[in-house]
């Protein structure tokens, strides 16, 4: 089966992993390198910081794999940030909705 082509790109910069473009990897697994930076960050007691902003789309799987990544802030009290882009629709709703599974996240729609 041919790979899917690369179309998306991921860079941390000081303590925020900026991710960009389109995300269609098929399962939540598949993510998991992708929030590794983010991950260590718990593990270390570290507020991880995630920017959406230039992501034109994350499939249900990449929302399913942020959505744990909230919700392994919440179990150890990890507060987490996230920057989204308010005039993509998409990023709204979802926001809005991954925002019930911690009171600690702060959004900041840019």
């Amino acid at each position: 089966m041919p790979q899917q082509p690369i179309d998306h790109s991921i860079e941390i910069i000081d303590d925020t992993l900026y991710l960009s473009g389109t995300f269609r990897l098929k399962l939540p697994i598949n993510y998991a390198p992708i929030f590794l930076s983010l991950k260590e960050r718990i593990a270390n007691k570290e507020t991880p910081i995630l920017n959406i902003k230039d992501v034109l789309f994350f499939n249900s799987a990449g929302i399913v794999a942020l959505a744990a990544l909230i919700i392994s802030a919440r179990d150890q009290d990890i507060p987490i940030i996230v920057y989204y882009d308010k005039d993509k629709a998409w990023q709204r709703r979802s926001i809005v909705s991954l925002e019930r599974l911690w009171k600690k996240m702060e959004t900041n729609g840019v």
